[in-house]
């Protein structure tokens, strides 16, 4: 006895249960990533905790032959000042064996109170002067107040921002110094990681 043609068959749903399967495992993947993409539900990660800048360094800063830590020193140097030497001195003793491819600069100028911070500039922090029409017309992209990271090929690479130290209360200031040490280092690590140059 033949089976009647209309009489279905089990294998034949079963492989088609199975085609089905399979391409549901290839092609929903690649839909919920659509949507979620054209939804704006994915909030793209960022691993650096600077502020990431994209130009060169002014005129005046030379450019290094290894990574750089810069700062230009206030005419007064206050604990905004202190804090950001602070963290010149710790962030290369930091790096350990590979805090010989990083330099601390400090760029004073004339009316600069180097006496203030003379105990603060050994042999660690390389100090650079500059003019007082330079100091004036430096266009740094996060202004003066803040620490920089210059590459060895004279790029300013992120940006520390200082400013909101000066609105803290003293407790809290001493943590978001500690964090801002940290934050450098973080990233300078990384940097140096990921480099060949320098």
């Amino acid at each position: 006895m033949q089976s009647s043609p209309s009489a279905p068959r089990p294998f034949m749903n079963k492989a088609r249960r199975n085609l089905l399967l399979l391409l549901a495992v290839f092609v929903l993947p690649i839909g919920m990533a659509k949507l979620v993409l054209e939804q704006g539900w994915y909030q793209g990660g960022s691993t650096n905790r600077g502020v990431l800048v994209a130009q060169p360094a002014p005129d005046w800063v030379s450019t290094p032959s290894s990574w750089q830590l810069m700062y230009v020193l206030p005419e007064a140097c206050d604990e905004v000042c202190q804090a950001a030497l602070f963290t010149l001195r710790q962030v290369p003793q930091a790096l350990g064996r590979k805090q010989d491819r990083v330099q601390s600069s400090v760029i004073t100028h004339d009316k600069a109170q180097k006496a203030e911070v003379s105990g603060d500039l050994n042999e660690v922090i390389t100090t650079i002067t500059i003019s007082q029409e330079q100091y004036q017309s430096a266009a740094l992209p996060e202004g003066l107040t803040a620490l920089y990271i210059v590459d060895p090929l004279g790029n300013l690479v992120m940006a520390y921002p200082l400013q909101f130290l000066e609105v803290l209360p003293e407790k809290e200031q001493q943590q978001a110094i500690l964090k801002l040490g940290k934050d450098t280092f973080l990233d300078l690590k990384r940097l140096l990681k990921l480099s060949k140059v320098g």
